[in-house]
């Protein structure tokens, strides 16, 4: 393996950082340094179910490199104003500039220098998995990674970057029956200049960005470069434009799912300091909600939702050992965090219990779900997000789900917002259950 290149040698401390003109009108730049998180700064990513902290790389690069969790502070609008103390985790060597949630809840982090990328299971405080890119044909050394959120082409796709040469990959994988997963394949669709690290997905709807659109922290030019994607979620190099210049090395990219604000780090090369510095201005992401919906197979007696496309395709082509159709039901969510939500979880209940799955409402049902039925296969920490009710009244604005049970051996649950559907399976036998007088157990945004 090649020793890795020196990459702060070569910086002076550069002007001070600015907003294109074209932009500058709509975006302001916001500096927060953070105390207690060594130099060199990688990669960041808020902590999946809390937006409230962020997970950020110290020491990049190094054999001793760690994330760290960070509190924020958030002032008026909700943005981030400063952080808290930092609280150093078990895993991060190596780290760069790309850390992002995966499916299945796994936290996926790039490695500068090893040349590959890192798993950490949900509740780990180490890796569980790390897999080397130089056998998919990856060139070296991976600087950075994404998945690519819904909403977008490409939606769920591994994206995987290389420093300095700018390769662009997609890369396929594949549960290992372990909770992670393997790295199957990796396709290059681009190459990108400027020496590309962090990138990150600009939240649909924002001003000036009329298409799918990303960011991308240029480590080598001191930039922050704007691509519109493709179909596929890649970027396209002749659509670059400058957003920011004058960085002194920027690293990590993130999205604030609160605000939509654009954070990204510096290394903190060349005399300069340690930063964090937030963009705001943006659209709130995941805004647009997406439907759930329901089927029903006929021969199990059994309920399933979903808004993953690739799951309803799957269901309207039939290509399951029996058949599932379409029931009418449908209901709004969100795919990522907002204000006031909490994560509901996605278990598969095994054959000889159910050979269902059952969504259960933020991290308390969750977490007690698997301890009581450690059988249970947890797909997905973070498959939805909604609101929770308190004594079984739902936030201003929202709309209740209810919940049923199937009291059977093969265990279903149903979820509605119809309370006509709901007494229907009652009458069919189903045990509701819930909160409150009017037994509700999620809060959805309304349709």
């Amino acid at each position: 393996m090649r020793a890795p290149r020196c990459r702060c040698c070569s910086f002076a401390r550069p002007p001070a950082q600015t907003i294109d003109p074209f932009y500058a009108g709509s975006y302001s730049l916001t500096s927060l340094p953070i105390a207690g998180v060594p130099t060199h700064y990688g990669g960041m990513v808020f902590k999946a179910g809390d937006p409230n902290v962020l997970i950020i790389g110290g020491e990049a690069n190094e054999a001793s490199g760690r994330f760290y969790e960070v509190p924020v502070v958030r002032g008026a609008g909700n943005h981030i104003v400063a952080f808290g103390t930092p609280v150093v985790r078990g895993f991060g060597a190596n780290n760069d500039g790309g850390i992002a949630y995966g499916p299945g809840g796994v936290l996926f982090y790039s490695q500068y220098g090893l040349n590959a990328i890192a798993q950490v299971k949900p509740g780990s405080n180490a890796d569980n998995k790390v897999v080397a890119l130089g056998p998919l044909g990856i060139a070296y050394s991976t600087g950075a990674l994404n998945f690519v959120p819904a909403g977008y082409g490409g939606a769920g796709q591994l994206k995987v970057s290389s420093w300095d040469g700018g390769q662009f990959y997609t890369v396929t994988l594949a549960a290992d029956g372990s909770g992670t997963y393997n790295l199957t394949g990796a396709t290059l669709e681009t190459t990108l200049s400027g020496g590309p690290e962090g990138f990150a997905y600009i939240p649909l709807g924002s001003l000036l960005f009329g298409s799918p659109s990303m960011l991308v922290s240029e480590y080598s030019d001191g930039n922050v470069a704007a691509y519109t994607i493709d179909a596929n979620g890649n970027p396209m190099p002749g659509s670059r434009r400058t957003f920011i210049a004058g960085l002194d090395g920027a690293e990590g990219a993130a999205i604030d799912p609160l605000t939509g604000d654009f954070l990204f780090s510096t290394c903190g090369c060349g005399g300069s300091a340690n930063r964090v510095i937030a963009v705001r201005g943006f659209a709130l992401p995941g805004a647009a909600k997406v439907d759930v919906v329901e089927f029903y197979n006929a021969v199990l007696d059994h309920y399933f939702i979903t808004w993953i496309p690739a799951e309803i395709a799957n269901l309207d082509a039939g290509n399951t050992p029996t058949k599932w159709n379409r029931t009418g039901v449908t209901f709004k969510v969100y795919t990522s965090a907002q204000a006031g939500t909490s994560p509901v979880c996605r278990y598969y209940i095994p054959p000889g219990l159910g050979d269902s799955h059952f969504f259960g409402r933020g991290t308390v049902e969750c977490n007690a779900t698997g301890a009581n039925n450690p059988s249970f296969i947890l797909e997905e920490a973070n498959f939805m997000f909604l609101f929770l009710p308190v004594a079984g009244v739902c936030p201003a604005g929202t709309v209740p789900v209810y919940r049923v049970f199937s009291n059977r051996l093969d265990a279903n649950h149903r979820y509605m917002i119809d309370r006509a559907i709901r007494s229907q399976m009652v009458g069919r036998g189903w045990l509701i259950e819930g909160d409150g007088s009017d037994y509700v157990v999620m809060c959805v945004p309304p349709g």
